[in-house]
């Protein structure tokens, strides 16, 4: 079942390259922003990107699933030796792909994104 998200997780990031975020909550700080420029390390950035444990337990699946495919670190699993090293590594960093694969709803809606 994770291996079935992970795949469509990383397909919908594929395919919805430029995808609008569609949640009512935004990250905060994004690469390209004067705010991103000044995150030195790679710690600050994860930090950076984290969703609010408030929000987490109040947004929608569907929201949560905008969010999650916009992570701006995201595009940081591609640098793993393997797949699953990078979900790995996206799992130990990111609270909110962790909420999301708590939810039994979540391999439908991921897979209702790529269609």
């Amino acid at each position: 079942m994770k291996n079935k998200v992970f795949f469509i997780l990383i397909l919908c990031f594929v395919c919805s390259v430029s995808m609008a975020q569609e949640s009512k909550w935004d990250y905060p700080v994004k690469p390209g922003s004067q705010e991103w420029a000044q995150l030195i390390t790679q710690d600050m950035k994860v930090q950076a990107c984290q969703i609010p444990v408030e929000i987490l337990q109040k947004i929608s699946s569907e929201d949560l699933v905008a969010l999650c495919l916009s992570y701006p670190l995201f595009i940081n699993t591609t640098v793993f030796p393997t797949f699953q090293k990078g979900m790995d590594d996206l799992r130990n960093d990111f609270n909110g792909i962790n909420e999301l694969f708590r939810r039994a709803e979540s391999s439908k809606l991921l897979s209702a994104k790529y269609q």
